[in-house]
């Protein structure tokens, strides 16, 4: 047997040198410590675990004795780095391939979108079609490397595993066996409760900072939108940015990189003279990106991996990301434009010296 099978720490330490030396070919050997903590990582780890030194050890002696890794000698003090052997003519493995197995190593049982998500992450693989090609050729091998699972009930799509790892037993609904806390219907009606609530309250910050921007930007003339003070950004190219940002990081949100390949970020801070309507057209199409996005989320999608910069997060890490960045770039505007009007600045929130009086003839008196 060309590649012997694996217990499950050999699979998550197998599949930790996979993904470095891939994604971050610069770190690459990785020390004993640098391997541990790849290994114990919290995101794109399935399960996450908590490994000791003697535990990685002990998973590179036996890889070693299976000649899939190998030790480089380094410094003065007997010190090792380690490196997988995936890449050798006699395991016959393109990158693109050995990026598959490593997600599978990493994570157990996949859909193909996950998959191809997060294989492209280390390499690239331009579609889905391309992903189905790599894993149909893994399991055609002489000795398969992968496999696809019969469909069972509760799976909306078909899962792909590996042939060689060891992982967690697979449920009879492996749909919840990988969230036990959604394993009754109380709690499944909490989860969905709970991701309905998250998205509304979404929204409804996005809209407040769109609107704090516009009303900010409606009371300035073209030239105070397109003057930088104290060498800051103008609040012209400030839209920009924040348009670029949104376009690519809201079209196709599940299925490509949330860093398009055609952003052009650079010339989105490049000096342009625009007028007012021009400014407010490109900021309204902005959160166009944003709010047709958000308008077309269901609740599986809450389970599925979004890719900004080739980092996994979830859907509530990304709209956390994005609610904070937007945040940043709408404060900017907002003080820009108080600046600009000085005097003349019609307070957005509860104006200065006046909070007893806002507090008193909106709540206390009630």
């Amino acid at each position: 047997m060309l590649i012997e099978k694996l217990n499950a720490e050999e699979t998550r330490v197998l599949g930790t040198l996979i993904e470095k030396s891939l994604a971050t070919p610069d770190y690459y050997p990785l020390t004993l410590n640098s391997l541990r903590l790849a290994c114990n990582q919290k995101s794109n780890r399935d399960p996450v675990t908590d490994y000791t030194d003697a535990t990685v050890t002990e998973a590179l002696v036996g890889l070693k004795r299976k000649t899939l890794i190998t030790f480089i000698p380094y410094g003065n003090q007997g010190q090792s780095k380690y490196r997988h052997f995936l890449e050798d003519p006699r395991f016959n493995l393109q990158k693109a391939e050995i990026a598959v197995l490593g997600v599978l190593l990493l994570r157990g049982q996949q859909t193909l979108n996950e998959i191809k998500m997060r294989a492209s992450s280390l390499f690239p693989i331009s579609s889905l079609e391309d992903a189905e090609n790599i894993l149909n050729k893994l399991s055609q091998r002489a000795e398969p490397l992968t496999q696809l699972l019969p469909k069972k009930s509760g799976w909306k799509e078909p899962r792909w595993c590996d042939t060689i790892g060891q992982h967690e037993e697979i449920a009879e609904n492996p749909s919840l066996q990988k969230d036990p806390i959604k394993n009754s219907s109380a709690s499944s009606f909490e989860s969905h409760i709970f991701e309905t609530q998250f998205l509304e309250s979404s929204k409804a910050e996005f809209l407040r900072y769109k609107n704090l921007g516009l009303k900010s930007m409606e009371a300035l003339t073209d030239q105070e939108l397109n003057t930088d003070m104290n060498e800051s950004n103008s609040i012209a190219i400030i839209v920009k940015h924040l348009h670029g940002n949104m376009q690519s990081r809201w079209t196709n949100l599940f299925t490509e990189d949330g860093e398009k390949p055609w952003r052009q970020r650079d010339q989105e801070f490049a000096e342009e003279t625009l007028n007012k309507e021009k400014i407010l057209s490109i900021y309204q199409a902005g959160w166009s990106f944003v709010e047709n996005a958000l308008q077309g989320i269901k609740p599986e999608d809450f389970s599925k991996p979004i890719l900004i910069r080739q980092e996994s997060l979830t859907l509530v890490q990304a709209i956390h990301r994005q609610i904070s960045h937007y945040g940043y770039h709408i404060g900017q505007i907002v003080m820009l434009a108080k600046q600009f009007k000085g005097k003349d600045w019609a307070s957005l929130s509860i104006p200065k010296g006046q909070s007893a009086e806002y507090l008193q003839g909106n709540f206390l008196s009630k």
